[in-house]
C-alpha cells in the first residue's frame, strides 16, 4: 500500500501530491449541450454555479461524445473502449462486463465507489407486472461500482418518491414536492453519500437524467425564461445553408415551439447549476472540498433546432460536443484546452492524472497532461467519431481536426450493412463554427479530404475496427 500511495502521489499535479487520495465526484449530465453554459459563451441564462467551476478549473474547449447516442456513449466514457468493443453499440444494449471499467480503477486503489442516478447500460427495459414503470435499480450489470444502490437503468424520470421498506417510486409526472423532482432527489442522495463517506477516499458519481426530454422542469424554473426572448439558429432557415444536401428535415416546423422547448431545457439547466451550487457548499460543510476533483461533463448534446433538428445522432457538431470541466484543488488560474477530448479519453485520462492502474485495453488517450499544463498546444492529431452502426440513426462516421469536421453519412442495406455513401459534409471548424457551408465538392479541398480520411483509416487499423472496410465507400466516393 505504502508503494501505491508513492505512485500516487508522483502523479499527481504539484497541489495535488501533498494530499493522499483526492476524492472524485464526477457531475455527469444526459444530454447538456455546451451552447447552454455561461462558461461556454452562451448568454441567455446565467449559469453562475458551472461558470464558477470552470474558473477554479479547467474547461476543455473542445469536447466531444464518441457516438451522440446514450448507451454507446456512456460505454465509450465507462470502458475507453469504442463500441463495438464495449457491445453497448445502442440503446438498450449491455455493456460487456467482461471489460475493464474506470470504477475498477478506483476500487484497486481503495477508494469507495458509488454511481447514482441514470445508467442505461444494463439493457433491461419495460414494465412490472403490475404494469408500473421498472427502472430496474440496482442493475447486476453496474461498472462494478461498489455501491449502486440509487442506480437505475432505464428512463428519465422527473418524480422519484422514496419508499420505505422498497424500491423507489418513479414517475414521468412533476411533483409538487421540489425534493421529489428527480434532479433534487439524485443530489439529495449524492450529499447524503459524502457525509456518509468524508473519511474515506471516494469516486461518487450523480448522473441526473436532466436537460434529456421530456421538455418540462419543476417550479419555479418552468417559468424561469422567457421563451419569446430565445434566439433560433441561424440553421433553422434554409436560406443560411451553403451546399446542403439535406437541410431542414423538419422536427420543428415553427419557431415559437422551438422556443418554448428551449425554455424549458434551460430552465432544466438552471435547475442543475443551482444544485452545483450547492454540491459545492455541502463538499465545503463536510470539510473535503479541498480535497475533492470536481468534474463536470454530459454523454451527448442537444440540437435544439439547429437545421429544425431536435435531439441527437446526426453527423453534426452540436450533437456530439460536450461540456467538460475538470475543477482540481489549488488550482488558482482558469484554464482552458483546445486539445480534441472524446469520452473515449476520459479512463485513460483519471488514470493518468491520478497514477492509477489500468490492466485492460484501452482506444482512447492519456490527456492528463493538459489537466497537469493547460498551456500546452494542441496537437492537430485526427479523431474518431464512431457512428457506423446506424440503428439510431442514419449510420456516419466523423474525422475531425482542429481545422475541419468531415463527416461521412452511408447507405445501409435492410440487414444494416453499410453499402454506399449518401452525402459527405466538410466544414471549416474556426470559419464556420455553425456548420453552415457544406466545403465538400469544391476541388481545393479534396486533398484535404482524402488526407482526412486516410488517418481516419490509420485510427480504425490501430484498434482493429470491424468498419474499417467502410473506408473503401468513402475513397470510391472521392475519387
Amino acid at each position: 500500500m505504502k508503494k501505491e500511495l508513492l505512485l500516487l502521489a508522483a502523479a499527481l499535479p504539484f497541489h495535488l501530491a501533498a494530499q493522499e487520495k483526492p476524492n472524485v465526484v464526477v457531475i455527469f449530465v444526459d444530454q447538456l449541450s455546451p451552447w447552454a453554459l455561461g462558461c461556454y459563451g452562451n448568454t441567455e441564462i446565467e449559469t453562475p454555479h458551472i461558470d464558477a467551476l470552470a474558473k477554479s478549473g479547467v474547461i476543455f474547449e473542445n469536447a466531444y461524445c464518441t457516438k451522440a447516442v446514450s448507451t454507446p456513449s456512456r460505454g465509450c466514457m465507462l470502458t475507453g473502449l469504442y463500441p463495438f468493443a464495449h457491445k453497448a453499440t445502442n440503446n438498450q444494449m449491455l455493456v460487456d462486463t467482461a471489460v475493464e471499467t474506470y470504477a475498477d480503477l478506483f476500487n484497486a486503489a481503495g477508494y469507495e465507489t458509488a454511481y447514482i442516478g441514470k445508467w442505461h447500460l444494463a439493457g433491461h427495459m419495460g414494465q412490472n407486472p403490475d404494469g408500473t414503470p421498472d427502472p430496474h435499480w440496482n442493475p447486476r450489470i453496474n461498472g462494478r461500482f461498489k455501491d449502486a444502490t440509487y442506480m437505475y437503468n432505464n428512463g428519465h424520470w422527473k418524480n422519484i418518491v422514496d419508499v420505505e421498506g422498497g424500491l423507489p417510486r418513479v414517475s414521468t409526472r412533476i411533483s409538487d414536492n421540489p425534493n421529489e423532482y428527480g434532479t433534487d432527489w439524485i443530489f439529495q442522495k449524492g450529499f447524503e453519500y459524502i457525509s456518509k463517506h468524508k473519511d474515506q477516499p471516494f469516486c461518487l458519481v450523480l448522473s441526473p437524467p436532466d436537460p434529456h426530454p421530456a421538455l418540462k422542469v419543476r417550479a419555479p424554473y418552468d417559468t424561469a425564461v422567457e421563451a419569446s426572448s430565445l434566439s433560433v439558429p441561424a440553421s433553422f432557415d434554409a436560406s443560411n445553408l451553403v451546399n446542403q444536401s439535406v437541410a431542414n428535415p423538419g422536427d420543428y416546423d415553427d419557431k415559437a415551439t422551438l422556443r418554448k422547448n428551449k425554455a424549458q431545457y434551460l430552465g432544466m439547466v438552471l435547475c442543475l447549476d443551482d444544485y452545483v451550487g450547492k454540491l459545492v457548499s455541502h463538499l465545503r460543510k463536510e470539510g473535503v472540498y479541498d480535497n475533492t476533483i470536481v468534474i463536470f461533463t454530459s454523454d451527448h448534446g442537444e440540437m435544439m433546432g439547429e437545421y429544425r433538428l431536435k435531439g441527437k445522432a446526426v453527423p453534426y457538431n452540436t450533437a456530439y460536443q460536450i461540456p467538460l470541466i475538470v475543477r482540481i484543488p489549488g488550482n488558482k488560474q482558469p484554464a482552458s484546452v483546445n486539445e480534441i477530448y472524446r469520452n473515449l479519453d476520459f479512463k485513460p485520462t483519471l488514470a493518468g492524472l491520478l497514477g492509477l492502474q489500468s490492466k485492460g485495453e484501452t482506444h482512447g488517450r492519456d490527456l492528463s497532461r493538459y489537466l497537469k499544463d493547460p498551456a500546452l498546444p494542441a496537437d492537430n492529431d485526427v479523431v474518431c467519431l464512431d457512428f457506423f452502426d446506424g440503428k439510431d440513426g442514419q449510420a456516419h462516421v466523423i474525422a475531425l481536426n482542429q481545422g475541419y469536421w468531415f463527416a461521412a453519412v452511408f447507405e445501409s442495406s435492410e440487414k444494416g450493412n453499410n453499402t454506399g455513401i449518401a452525402r459527405i459534409l466538410l466544414f471549416d471548424r474556426q470559419k464556420d463554427k455553425h456548420q453552415l457551408k457544406n466545403l465538400h465538392g469544391d476541388k481545393k479541398y479534396l486533398d484535404l479530404e482524402k488526407e482526412l480520411v486516410a488517418r481516419l483509416r490509420q485510427e480504425l487499423q490501430r484498434v482493429n475496427h470491424p468498419n474499417t472496410g467502410d473506408i473503401d465507400l468513402i475513397e470510391k466516393a472521392l475519387n
